[in-house]
């Protein structure tokens, strides 16, 4: 069946919790890659559709400036190119009014050869009003990144940490990193 994406919140620090609210529908048989994070009142959620347990179309950005009662429709922040019209395992991180999401580059027909630059992401100064254009994390050419993590530091500092290897597992793979100083 086909899943949807529910919100939960609480206003009294977890004792007790309001009731689910459908955010995002046909999600997939797998649910959606989704991902939040907070930054003051305003709550930030990323996602994708799946297909085949696989990232399907561009990634989908909402956001609520008032802790989740009411949110925004959703905006495509994802890449939709011919290089990548999928995206999966999304990841975010706010910090300063700023957000910052990195996802997985995945073929834009399914079984297709995964684009040579595996990681993209894209960004947001004003709190996710408005974003940035998707772009491709560098220095990843022919490189199978995938399966990232993303932390922002309060000073702009933005970390990723990802599986980085072959795309055809031939050898054990490394965890590798890179960092940005100003988000």
């Amino acid at each position: 069946t086909d899943a949807s994406e529910e919100y939960f919140r609480s206003v009294d620090g977890g004792a007790t919790w309001k009731a689910g609210v459908a955010l995002a529908n046909n999600l997939g048989k797998y649910g959606a890659g989704q991902t939040i994070a907070v930054d003051g009142a305003t709550v930030h959620i990323a996602y994708t559709k799946v297909i085949t347990g696989v990232g399907a179309g561009p990634t989908q950005y909402i956001r609520s400036a008032d802790n989740g009662a009411s949110w925004s429709s959703p905006v495509v922040i994802g890449e939709d190119s011919a290089a990548s019209n999928r995206q999966a395992r999304v990841q975010l991180a706010v910090a300063n009014g700023r957000v910052f999401a990195c996802w997985q580059r995945e073929t834009s027909v399914l079984g297709g050869s995964i684009p040579a630059d595996r990681m993209g992401y894209n960004r947001s100064a004003d709190g996710g009003k408005t974003w940035d254009t998707a772009k491709v994390l560098p220095e990843g050419t022919g490189i199978d990144r995938n399966h990232q993590h993303l932390w922002m530091a309060a000073g702009g500092g933005v970390h990723i940490v990802w599986r980085h290897g072959d795309s055809a597992d031939n050898v054990a793979d490394a965890a590798w990193y890179i960092h940005s100083p100003d988000y």
